[in-house]
């Protein structure tokens, strides 16, 4: 499910440099730079995602397996088992494998109108739907976001079928005010107010580290 992700970042031909305040930017000429970044391409198992290989039990180089449903499904195996975090109350990492969302939504949640309670949320990260998103949208960064972000895009299924810290579920016991269930507090590290398409930001935590693996996928299907 891992790989290394192979990516380009084209800057502007005016670029502001890191120079002493009351000095202008700095005209550099247009350059290319390559990097890859560790990234965890969920396509890969698609069919089984309970099962991905990434979640592996090792204390050296696994990410831990699924959580246990009697201790608020926090992890118990892996290299990070041990990490305790204090927002909003102490935890561990916590994943609670969803793989159909919509037939018992979570606490906080609802099953939008006219959506099938048995649709599977693998369903929106395969090839196939990766490939709408990458192969349809030329010119219309809009239109990819759209696609891409809304609730059965290639991004947002993986973080439900991951539930726990990477749905933004809130620890057992914890209700409004104590801790608001989505982006407030979650591996987004958003707290903030949606205003148009912009959003006032207080970065606060990243959590699961699939969520670092993940993002690095979306960062590349955006700008690569």
């Amino acid at each position: 499910m891992s790989r290394p992700c192979k990516t380009r970042w084209k800057p502007s031909a005016v670029t502001p440099a890191l120079t002493p305040i009351g000095t202008g930017p700095e005209v550099r000429p247009r350059s290319r730079a390559y990097f890859s970044i560790p990234a965890s391409d969920a396509q890969i198992d698609t069919s089984d995602p309970e099962h991905a290989t990434i979640f592996d039990d090792s204390t050296t180089d696994g990410l831990g397996s699924w959580g246990d449903a009697d201790n608020d499904y926090q992890i118990s195996t892996g290299g990070f088992k041990d990490i305790t975090f204090t927002y909003p109350a102490p935890h561990k990492i916590r994943r609670n494998y969803t793989l159909q969302p919509f037939l018992n939504p979570a606490p906080g949640f609802t099953t939008p109108p006219g959506v099938d309670p048995a649709y599977m949320i693998n369903n929106s990260y395969t090839t196939a739907a990766v490939n709408v998103a990458l192969n349809n949208f030329t010119g219309n960064y809009t239109g990819f976001q759209g696609y891409f972000e809304n609730l059965f895009g290639p991004h947002v299924g993986l973080h439900i079928v991951l539930g726990g810290d990477m749905s933004g579920l809130c620890p057992n016991g914890l209700q409004p005010p104590d801790c608001v269930g989505g982006q407030k507090w979650s591996p987004n590290g958003m707290d903030g107010v949606s205003v148009g398409c912009m959003h006032a930001l207080n970065f606060v935590h990243f959590i699961d580290p699939m969520f670092f693996l993940h993002h690095a996928v979306s960062f590349c299907r955006r700008f690569r």
